[in-house]
């Protein structure tokens, strides 16, 4: 992950959106200024020791090892090795309410249970603001554009382009962008939508 540069103003940003505690990787850098913007709005900053998101993803690659096949996926035998082009991919409107239609969420699964996997693939954008939702499946989001923050509780993930979130199964989050969020998405099992 490449190091990140955090300023007074990057601090002060993420208080706008209600941020209590950001969490900064190991060799992440913090101006002086940015410190003591910090401490007066009381914004804890929480530099990691190790990667989490890596034993995170592990465990569930180890899980999906463990469990039996998934039997409402059909039977497909050969190689049906697929390449997606995301530049040729075109997003439909988000098929649940999510009561926000000035988000101009939309959204397409482009690998399903349809395909023979047992995991699901698509790509997601969305524009200012947040929706809750609660996932019954694992996913992992790779941010393509823009900035993507995951709120579960009182604490926020933050991931911009290039970086990874991993969202456990059973977990009640807040899908938030101060200003878009152009994001891939890879779920355990694959009919997310019906788990």
């Amino acid at each position: 992950m490449p190091r990140r540069l955090y300023t007074a103003d990057d601090i002060r940003s993420w208080k706008e959106c209600g941020e209590t505690k950001i969490e900064l990787a190991p060799d992440d850098i913090v101006t002086p200024e940015a410190e003591d913007v910090a401490r007066a709005l009381k914004i804890a900053l929480v530099r990691a020791s190790t990667d989490p998101l890596a034993d995170q993803v592990r465990a569930v690659v180890r899980e999906m090892q463990n469990r039996t096949p998934d039997n409402r996926a059909p039977d497909v035998r050969g190689t049906r090795v697929q390449v997606i082009h995301p530049a040729r991919v075109e997003l439909e409107p988000f098929p649940f309410d999510v009561k926000r239609p000035d988000m101009h969420i939309r959204a397409v699964d482009v690998i399903t249970d349809r395909d023979g996997s047992p995991m699901g693939v698509g790509f997601m954008r969305f524009e200012n603001g947040s929706f809750p939702w609660t996932l019954n499946y694992d996913e992992v989001d790779y941010v393509i554009e823009g900035e993507l923050e995951i709120r579960v509780g009182d604490e926020s993930f933050v991931g911009r382009a290039g970086e990874v979130i991993f969202i456990p199964r059973g977990t009640s989050i807040l899908f938030c962008t101060r200003t878009f969020a152009h994001f891939m998405y890879v779920t355990y099992p694959a009919n997310w939508s019906v788990s």
